[in-house]
């Protein structure tokens, strides 16, 4: 690797980074994450670097980002987006150079922690001054950066300086309006909950609020009416909303289980109906964009049922329930199942998330009249998809049961409180 990796006599190598980055788009075919740079000798040999040293080396690499960007701006669209054009491939490699370093714990201290984001945050500066290059913010690691500070506050106290630095960063303008998740990069609507978390003093009582344009105001009119134990109900709303995997962890029902044994299992059923109907009154609707420039304009329109925000909130109140399985809470969830699988125009099943997350507890609950609820929504949705994951419940469920599928999907039928042929 002469000419791109230079070891100094002491501390820490020269790379001139034009020559490294060409050096491994030469080597792969498209760079988009750290696994395509897997086996290629100049990352693995930055990888082994010591970690102080890969710390410079960051910053080094990002203050060539900014160069790059820099450059990149008055180029013409046609010659900056040719495929060999250094400035057409060297972002993409070293956004996955980037992700791929800090993934690993590098030990960071305070003042590297943040004089790292100083560096993310003068990169997007340089970005905003121009009309044409998208921002790269959000391309950063920035969930994978956060969590080096959290290995840090492993072992040591919060400092006021890192507190303040924080404040500061929650009212950057990157980590403002992040209702929508990108749908390549970091997720930063995770990351300022992250922050939150980490200045968040103990003995301060926790206020939520959900906001979002769409069911965010009732919501917050009925969390408004909660006068007992508030602070756990606003715990347990904050791990609500905060969910991301497809079903809930031992970790989510263990602090769950620590708020409902002091709220009670019958008081948060009550206030999670009430909440859980709100999204059911709640109908599509239709957003119109308008891109292009002043004469060459064209118009986009996209139906909406709920935001992101919104569908991950009330996806993670539906894993709340978990440890019911009453008449009410089967029939709410069948209906919420049912209206959140409805398809949009052009958009696909209205909540797809919160359909699963249904589907999960129904499939999951104690006793065998979820089951017979799946049974019933099988034939009302018209995702293959969701029919094979209720046949795979149904499957389970009958052997758990010891009783054949079929007699848990005549449980389906109602009988209209008929016995014996007639009513009673």
């Amino acid at each position: 690797m002469f000419g791109i990796f230079k070891r100094k006599k002491e501390g820490t190598p020269e790379i001139n980074w034009r020559n490294y980055i060409t050096s491994i788009y030469k080597q792969t075919d498209s760079v988009w994450s750290p696994n395509e740079l897997k086996g290629i000798d100049e990352y693995e040999s930055l990888k082994k670097l010591p970690e102080a040293q890969i710390k410079e080396l960051i910053l080094q690499l990002l203050d060539h980002y900014i160069e790059v960007l820099l450059k990149k701006k008055p180029l013409k669209a046609n010659y900056r987006y040719a495929k060999n054009n250094y400035y057409h491939f060297a972002d993409n490699i070293m956004d996955a150079i980037l992700n791929g370093l800090l993934r690993r714990k590098l030990n960071y201290s305070e003042e590297e922690w943040m004089a790292l984001f100083e560096k993310y945050r003068l990169l997007n500066e340089t970005v905003d001054k121009s009309t044409d290059i998208y921002s790269r913010f959000n391309y950063m690691p920035v969930n994978h950066s956060i969590k080096q500070i959290e290995y840090y506050l492993k072992g040591n106290p919060l400092s006021q300086k890192l507190k303040d630095y924080i404040k500061k960063m929650l009212q950057w303008n990157e980590f403002k309006n992040v209702e929508h998740k990108y749908y390549y990069g970091s997720d930063l609507k995770k990351a300022v909950k992250k922050l939150q978390l980490i200045i968040q003093d103990p003995n301060e009582k926790y206020i939520f609020k959900l906001k979002t344009n769409d069911i965010g105001a009732p919501i917050n009119e009925e969390i408004q009416r909660i006068k007992k134990y508030q602070d756990n109900f606003y715990k347990i709303f904050y791990l609500a909303s905060g969910v991301s995997s497809s079903k809930p962890s031992a970790k989510f029902k263990k602090e769950l289980s620590s708020h409902l044994e002091i709220i009670g299992l019958n008081n948060y059923k009550k206030t999670v109906h009430k909440i859980l109907k709100i999204p059911l009154g709640h109908q599509s609707h239709s957003i119109t964009t308008t891109y292009g420039e002043p004469g060459h304009t064209y118009e986009y329109t996209e139906s909406y049922f709920l935001c992101s925000p919104s569908q991950n909130f009330i996806k993670g109140l539906v894993w709340t329930c978990y440890r019911f399985s009453d008449k009410e809470t089967i029939a709410l969830l069948t209906r919420l199942a049912e209206k959140c699988y409805t398809k949009i125009p052009g958009k696909g099943p209205a909540a797809a998330s919160i359909g699963n997350a249904c589907v999960y507890i129904l499939g999951n609950m104690k006793g065998k009249d979820g089951l017979g609820a799946l049974s019933r929504l099988k034939l009302k949705v018209r995702q293959n998809n969701v029919k094979k994951t209720i046949d795979k419940y149904l499957v389970e469920g009958a052997e758990k049961y010891d009783v054949s599928v079929e007699e848990l999907k005549e449980m389906a039928v109602p009988d209209y409180d008929l016995k014996l042929g007639s009513k009673q």
